[in-house]
């Protein structure tokens, strides 16, 4: 099954590295903490869950305060399909929520419907479903509500190496007419440029992407409407290909130096332990 772009994945890191970034940075000299547990059943070996408790640390080296800020819930079948995913937000200036997602496969093991809502908000269950040709090509993405109420559709084309070129979002109660979404490759199939255009025609925004050997992505960098340079990232990586720096530059003016590291792998080398830290914002280009 093809998977979305990862223009996609980065746009939602991004915006929980900048959430991230907007709390942690306020307190000098603070950091966040990940811890991952794997719970593998003897019978199969597999992934069964996996729990991510995310701390942060703020006050002195010698007498530091730990504190929850969320829980993250994986659950997965007998296959290795996610089906199940929660949310925990604890409570930051009297606000909390609990999200979940559901996940449903057909017979085929293609995913074919995700459902999501906020418990604490209340929100409207909201549902994503999803159309395939024969051969498993991923073609459409359905927003609606429980009742059938359309939100938006996705339409995607590929090209000659089976990967995805367009994306055409329409009926979306955010924008008027469909917005396209197109997409460029290198020779090794990592994604290089992604571009978004508005129902005229007209560029909304552009993003372009640099990897290692690897297939790391070193350098990211976003473009606004007319094709100037708003916000650039560039990333290092040890020699298990896990993320060590990160320094982001906002319209050249602004750094933020963000440094991980890890401790306590399992024996299948993933780690159980990851450590954000985010360093003083300093003039920058």
């Amino acid at each position: 099954m093809n998977s979305r772009p990862v223009s996609f994945k980065i746009s939602i890191l991004l915006i929980c590295l900048l959430t991230a970034l907007e709390s942690f940075a306020q307190v000098k000299g603070c950091h966040t903490t990940i811890y991952l547990k794997y719970t593998k059943p003897a019978a199969t070996g597999k992934i069964k869950h996996i729990t991510e408790a995310n701390y942060y640390f703020t006050g002195t080296v010698k007498n530091p305060a730990k504190k929850i800020n969320s829980i993250k819930l994986y659950n997965y079948d007998e296959t290795g399909h996610i089906i199940k995913f929660s949310l925990v937000v604890y409570p930051a200036e009297n606000i909390s929520d609990t999200e979940i997602s559901v996940y449903s496969y057909d017979q085929k093991g293609r995913l074919v419907i995700k459902a999501q809502h906020s418990i604490s908000f209340k929100d409207e269950l909201i549902e994503e479903r999803y159309s395939y040709l024969n051969d498993d090509t991923l073609v459409a993405e359905v927003n609606q509500t429980l009742n059938g109420i359309p939100i938006s559709k996705s339409v995607y084309t590929y090209n000659a190496e089976g990967r995805r070129s367009v994306a055409v979002d329409s009926n979306s109660i955010e924008t008027a007419g469909n917005v396209k979404h197109s997409y460029r490759y290198d020779s090794s199939g990592n994604e290089i440029e992604s571009k978004t255009t508005n129902h005229t025609g007209k560029l909304t925004n552009k993003t372009t992407r640099k990897y290692d050997t690897k297939g790391n992505i070193i350098e990211t960098r976003i473009y606004n409407s007319i094709d100037t340079l708003i916000w650039r990232s560039v990333s290092s990586y040890d020699s298990n290909n896990n993320e060590t720096d990160n320094t982001q530059f906002d319209r050249g003016e602004i750094k933020t130096n963000i440094h991980y590291t890890y401790s306590k792998y399992d024996t299948h080398g993933n780690y159980l332990r990851r450590n954000l830290y985010v360093k003083k914002e300093q003039k920058g280009s």
